[in-house]
């Protein structure tokens, strides 16, 4: 009879020990998973281009700039601040801000040194560069003038639009690149080519959006501009 409890004993000792690490040993594992995913992190990714139409300028002239900011999966940023910087001197004026589709328009000044200037742009974590050569001679300034045949069309509507570029004397350019750009989703048939006695000609779409919508051409470091409405 005293063997039999003395049995009854160990097995119910052995019982709750084997029961309390387990317990013990489900808790660590809960803890450890909980742990991990607090550590967990995402890091946002921000992607910064450049865009303009030459590499090349005169002292004191101005040389038109299209930055734009994506961050991870290639989403546009709006309201993003941009510095910029020339290691060369000048100075630059345009956006503030980028817009909804993460752009910025820019204007950098040369100074009066001439030589090659590195122009520095930067986002958080994002930098672009691009370098220009100043020429110690001006060359005539160039008149870049856009004209559209309505100056309100419908969302995704086409509507021709052609661009005159002429020197400083008036005179047209020939063989002259210009380069197209729509601030708000705008389309081109064909967004840069050469002018033929002055004038390049394609055609232009709106966006699926209603609002203005500016058109933009680049050519010869000058830039002209016409702002349309596009409604239903």
């Amino acid at each position: 009879m005293y063997k039999r409890h003395l049995g009854f004993l160990f097995v119910l000792c052995t019982l709750v020990l084997l029961g309390g690490c387990s317990s013990t040993s489900s808790e660590s594992r809960a803890s450890s998973w909980l742990g991990g995913g607090a550590n967990d992190d995402s890091t946002t990714v921000y992607r910064l281009t450049i865009q303009t139409d030459s590499q090349v300028i005169g002292t004191g002239q101005t040389l038109p700039m299209i930055l734009k900011i994506t961050s991870f999966g290639g989403v546009p940023v709006n309201s993003g601040t941009i510095n910029l910087t020339s290691s060369n001197g000048g100075s630059f004026d345009g956006d503030s801000e980028t817009n909804a589709k993460g752009l910025a328009r820019k204007i950098f000044t040369a100074g009066n040194t001439a030589g090659t200037t590195l122009i520095s742009a930067s986002y958080m974590d994002a930098v672009a560069t691009v370098s220009v050569q100043i020429q110690p001679v001006s060359v005539g300034v160039a008149k870049v003038t856009v004209f559209v045949a309505s100056e309100q069309i419908k969302p995704e509507q086409t509507m021709p639009i052609q661009i005159y570029i002429a020197d400083d004397t008036g005179a047209p350019l020939n063989a002259t690149d210009v380069k197209l750009f729509a601030a708000e989703g705008g389309t081109f048939a064909t967004s840069e080519g050469t002018t033929s006695e002055g004038w390049f000609s394609t055609d232009f779409t709106a966006g699926a959006a209603v609002g203005q919508e500016t058109i933009t051409a680049m050519s010869l470091c000058q830039t002209g501009s016409k702002t349309i409405s596009v409604r239903n």
